[in-house]
């Protein structure tokens, strides 16, 4: 069984509103951008795909443990 590139899984996926971050366009009118529904992104070749080809791992949140990374001060 190979591994499936699920949207819930990617970390362009913005789970609250079902779209991808990485397929948007920015509106004429206000400036906000207009992001793409996941399940239109999946069905379009030229977008993602069905075999997920702009598919990021969600990163892990590791570096939050060490904080000397946190920029104090800056």
């Amino acid at each position: 069984m190979s591994y499936a590139r699920l949207c819930k899984d990617c970390d362009n996926f913005i789970a609250k509103r079902l779209e991808c971050s990485l397929h948007h366009t920015t509106s004429l009118v206000t400036g906000q951008e207009i992001y793409t529904n996941a399940h239109l992104v999946r069905d379009s070749i030229s977008l993602c795909g069905p075999n997920g080809n702009w598919f990021e791992p969600v990163k892990e949140d590791a570096d939050l443990d060490d904080l000397s990374t946190i920029p104090f001060g800056k």
